[in-house]
């Protein structure tokens, strides 16, 4: 798997392992070996810092002539479940909210117009002086259409270049 386990999400998955039946370690992480590259040595220590926050008890029971130990979800870890069941579904709510959200089409119609030069007449600029809006001079739409700035206008003049192509590009 790409997506990393975090210590959380990790305690999440064992907790709720667990709370569907009593477990042993092994058993744990091979069902967490399904989401993860989880190595045995990683599970451990979060089944012991649960053990320790009396999130499950530890019991020991024979099978096959060899002691296992068992792992049982406490009240408290069933708590502890929940609350990170919640924040992990916000977690991917917010995630899911970003990919659906993030649609370059979508993107792309929101900024590019069929009609720049009509949306150009349409906008409305606010005189803060008088305290209302004014439309927007029709120079200043005139001055959007016509790609020659008025530096390279002022340029050529001053240069007396009159065969330079219109665009003001002179290479």
């Amino acid at each position: 798997m790409i997506y990393p386990l975090n210590p959380a999400l990790m305690e999440l998955l064992v907790l709720a392992m667990i709370c569907q039946k009593d477990s042993y370690g092994y058993q744990i992480s091979q069902q967490m070996k399904a989401v993860s590259n989880l190595k045995d040595s990683t599970l451990y220590p979060v089944l012991r810092r649960l053990a320790e926050n009396h999130c499950v008890t530890i019991y020991d029971q024979q099978f096959q002539g060899r002691n296992r130990k068992y792992y049982r979800i406490t009240e408290t870890g069933k708590q502890q479940k929940e609350f990170l069941e919640q924040e992990w579904k916000e977690h991917v709510k917010a995630i899911l909210e970003i990919l659906e959200n993030s649609d370059p089409a979508k993107d792309q119609e929101n900024l590019v117009s069929s009609d720049p030069v009509k949306d150009q007449e349409n906008l409305v600029s606010s005189d803060p002086a008088k305290g209302q809006e004014n439309p927007v001079n029709s120079d200043s739409v005139k001055e959007q259409e016509n790609p020659v700035s008025s530096d390279v206008v002022q340029e050529q003049e001053i240069m007396g270049d009159s065969d330079a192509p219109e665009g003001g590009n002179n290479e």
